[in-house]
């Protein structure tokens, strides 16, 4: 059973039942070839290139997070898009939220 407008604003998120189109937008479009950065640091770490062990480790850790930044990001943005589509609201307004935060934590 649904949620009235007035139960989603009062006791899960203010103004959650006043959304009416995505706020935030993807931008995993931005980055053609995210799927591949940590494979081609990789191959090129070990054709092309070689780091010192500590610098190698930042690059992955950088890269790594930079991938796992734009991922949650742009899953946020699809949670939000079922949201404001009231396919489901609650769970996918919080998972939307999780994902946001754990975009931020990325980028930190």
């Amino acid at each position: 059973m649904p949620l009235t407008n007035y139960s989603l604003n009062k006791y899960v998120a203010q103004e959650l039942a006043d959304l009416k189109s995505p706020i935030a937008k993807s931008i995993r479009g931005e980055f053609p070839n995210l799927d591949g950065w940590i494979s081609t640091f990789v191959l090129k770490s070990i054709f092309h290139f070689t780091l010192p062990a500590d610098r190698a480790a930042l690059a992955f850790a950088l890269l790594r997070r930079a991938q796992a930044a734009i991922e949650d990001y742009d899953e946020a943005c699809t949670a939000l898009g079922r949201v404001v589509g009231r396919e489901s609201t609650v769970s996918e307004y919080f998972l939307a939220l999780r994902k946001l935060e754990s975009s931020i934590a990325m980028l930190y």
